[in-house]
């Protein structure tokens, strides 16, 4: 979100046109993107199976009958996938294993927990199904943000050869910001927090403009438009990057300076047996 190049690159991606399909027409919002690769320093890893959906500041909501369903995440390969470097396996349906009323980060912590540790009656690690993915550069897996998870990469990954980009699109009409975890103390994320703290209407919008799709209206200099869908910018559209103001980042200091930075807690929301 820093540069205006890079907003441009993102928010035109076709993984948004997706997922506004996935949402019946809604409009969508950038969560996260990450690109990720590995060095050969690193050697053969391990990502337990985990689900992304309680990692970011938006709100999990009970969409499409599972917690999570406002939240689709693409993972597009720039290596080939699968194929003795690193690999994903999944974990078929495990978008609705987690079966609470409402939704906290405390009890989807305590419902991880207990199933990554064998203690749950109806869910074991052990005892579940695993698919591998094999994708090649360029091709884009979409899953429910609470789909559960593991990567793996080996000892032969260089920064060159197990590259991917993780992006994720959040349902406009139904998320918010997150009550259920304290606002966390990134300049970028707290922000933009201050600025509405229920509503996610600050950050720029995906819409499409096909009849019987909804389109967000604002002015044409804020729009970029691409194969039939609307980019509505806002306060973002300028040619100059956005950068929090110098009090978040005085006060992001001091947070520091206080109780250390671990972007574990501090950008990313994880669970206390994780971190």
């Amino acid at each position: 979100m820093l540069f205006p190049q890079y907003r441009h690159l993102v928010y035109t991606d076709p993984s948004s046109h997706a997922a506004i399909q996935l949402f019946n027409g809604s409009d969508v919002f950038l969560g996260v993107e990450v690109l990720q690769s590995n060095s050969f320093h690193c050697g053969e890893t391990h990502v337990d199976v985990h689900a992304d959906m309680d990692v970011t500041p938006f709100s999990i909501e009970k969409v499409h009958n599972s917690w999570g369903g406002n939240m689709v995440q693409a993972l597009i390969p720039l290596d080939a996938m699968g194929h003795n470097r690193f690999s994903m396996k999944v974990l078929p349906r495990s978008h609705v294993w987690h079966e609470a009323d409402t939704y906290s980060s405390r009890n989807f912590c305590a419902f991880y927990e207990q199933f990554e540790a064998g203690l749950s009656t109806k869910h074991k690690v052990g005892d579940m199904r695993e698919i591998e993915i094999r994708l090649d550069p360029g091709d884009m897996l979409l899953h429910n943000g609470g789909l559960f998870h593991s990567v793996n990469s080996s000892s032969a990954c260089t920064l060159e050869t197990c590259r991917r980009v993780q992006i994720s699109w959040f349902e406009a009409e139904t998320t918010k910001w997150r009550q259920d975890i304290p606002p966390k103390p990134w300049p970028f994320i707290h922000s933009e927090y201050q600025m509405d703290m229920e509503k996610v209407d600050t950050l720029p919008r995906v819409s499409s403009g096909r009849e019987g799709f909804p389109r967000v209206t604002k002015s044409d200099s804020e729009h970029a438009e691409h194969s039939g869908y609307s980019v509505s910018f806002g306060r973002f559209s300028g040619p100059d990057p956005v950068i929090p103001s110098l009090s978040e980042w005085l006060a992001f200091v001091l947070h520091v300076l206080r109780h250390g930075f671990n972007p574990k807690k501090d950008i990313a929301n994880t669970c206390s047996h994780k971190i």
